[in-house]
C-alpha cells in the first residue's frame, strides 16, 4: 500500500508486503473431467474452466468440441 501522507490511515509498521504469482501471459492448461467440470491440474492452484462437457471432449488435457456422429 502506498504511505499515507496524513497518517491517519495507517502507520508505516501497518503495511505488509505480499508476493503474489504472476500468471504468464500465454498460459497453457491442463484440464481434466471432474464430473462434469473440466480441472485445470497445471497451474499453481487448481481452478475449473467453463466447458459444456455435452459438446466438448478432452484430448492431451485441451478442449476439442465433439464431432457429431450422425453424420
Amino acid at each position: 500500500m502506498p504511505k499515507s501522507n496524513d497518517k491517519e490511515f495507517w502507520l508505516d509498521g501497518d503495511t505488509e508486503l505480499v508476493n503474489r504469482i504472476k500468471p504468464n501471459k500465454v498460459e497453457t492448461h491442463k484440464l481434466v473431467w471432474k464430473g462434469s467440470h473440466a480441472v485445470c491440474i497445471s497451474c499453481p492452484y487448481e481452478h475449473t474452466v467453463p466447458l459444456d462437457f455435452k459438446k466438448y471432449d478432452l484430448v492431451d488435457g485441451k478442449p476439442v468440441l465433439k464431432t457429431d456422429k450422425r453424420k
